[in-house]
């Protein structure tokens, strides 16, 4: 009986010895694939990180050995895929996540973004479009959807739409929030134009202004509207306060304006615009230019020449004004100094260039 309760106590005494160090082994196994998955994850994102892209996929690689549900790697793998314009591949292990049922709803819509963005950056704007306006029904995307979103309407010329979704997102709130809008207007306008009816296009025009008051593409096509309709004042007027509320681009409207003026005989109008536009700006190269180009070919050279030595004392574009000054010498007949001038411009030029290629 002894003999008995012996042997079944040791007995159970071994069973328990073998459950335990089958546990302890279980324990430290597991431990050790999961210390060799995160050393291979985190060595997958310093390679990554530093450009090492194939070395970076490796260890991503063996991480996904060591636990195939480490989605992340799995995602980090299509992300450098996609990098490498390898967007086929990339799509690929995308699309085979897409498929795994077991995946929590907030890694789903990881992995839909990174779909999207590998047919977005393949070109495949239509698929793109497609989830992209997927998640667009989750409002807390809308932000991160609509600049993909955008260059696929941009690419279409889609502009309303464009327009549309810009409004609607938080970008509108960024400093170039209003000037993307009149952007956006402007491009609607054009459309509108090409139907042949200026008067709508005219009110997008102005729409397009008021949302950017130094939107100097609407001024040009507002004041174009006014001029394919005969309506010359009009069309003066609105180029005219594109110079004075966009001086910096007041050089898009000079040749609109030089047109329209000669046609109505005006000549003295431009010279005069030029010179309010220096009262205002001394340092428009653009009107000093203008300004000397029109004293040239009224042949009144000291004029223009004392206009350009001006401006050669401030800190403008000095290859303008001396190419200008060539021009202006070679008219008054003035040859050598022409020619001399044009030489020197002409090394400086090159020796720019040659220093910026060995730079």
């Amino acid at each position: 009986m002894e003999n008995s309760l012996s042997i079944e106590f040791w007995l159970i005494i071994l069973l328990f010895i073998t459950v335990a160090l089958s546990l302890l082994y279980i324990y430290y196994e597991r431990k050790r694939v999961r210390t060799g998955e995160d050393t291979s994850y985190l060595e997958g994102l310093r390679y990554m990180a530093d450009g090492e892209n194939r070395r970076a996929i490796e260890k991503f690689k063996e991480a996904v050995r060591h636990d195939s549900d480490n989605l992340d790697a799995y995602l980090k793998i299509g992300v450098i895929l996609r990098r490498e314009g390898l967007y086929n591949n990339a799509t690929r292990i995308h699309k085979d996540l897409m498929l795994r049922g077991n995946i929590p709803e907030e890694d789903k819509i990881e992995v839909r973004k990174n779909l999207a963005l590998d047919y977005w950056h393949a070109k495949q704007y239509d698929k793109a479009e497609h989830i992209l306006e997927e998640l667009r029904a989750d409002k807390s995307l809308i932000n991160w959807v609509t600049p993909y979103l955008i260059k696929i309407y941009e690419e279409r010329k889609e502009w309303q739409k464009a327009f549309d979704l810009y409004e609607q997102s938080d970008l509108v709130k960024s400093p170039q929030g209003k000037l993307n809008l009149a952007y956006y207007k402007v491009r609607i306008g054009e459309r509108i134009a090409r139907d042949k009816d200026e008067r709508a296009a005219r009110i997008v025009y102005k729409e397009a202004i008021k949302l950017d008051k130094k939107c100097a593409a609407a001024y040009l096509h507002l004041g174009d509207s006014y001029w394919n309709e005969d309506r010359a004042n009009d069309a003066i007027n609105v180029w005219n306060d594109l110079c004075h509320k966009v001086p910096e681009k007041a050089d898009l409207a000079f040749e609109r304006l030089e047109k329209a003026h000669y046609e109505k005989g005006q000549f003295s109008k431009i010279e005069e615009l030029y010179q309010n536009i220096l009262q205002e700006n001394e340092d428009n190269v653009n009107a000093i230019i203008a300004l000397s180009d029109i004293y040239r070919k009224k042949g009144e050279y000291n004029d223009a020449l004392k206009l350009l030595q001006q401006a050669q004392k401030k800190e403008i574009d000095q290859d303008l004004i001396q190419a200008q000054i060539v021009r202006v010498l070679f008219d008054k007949s003035q040859f050598k100094e022409s020619a001399k001038l044009a030489v020197e411009l002409l090394e400086r030029k090159l020796t720019e260039r040659n220093d910026q290629t060995s730079a």
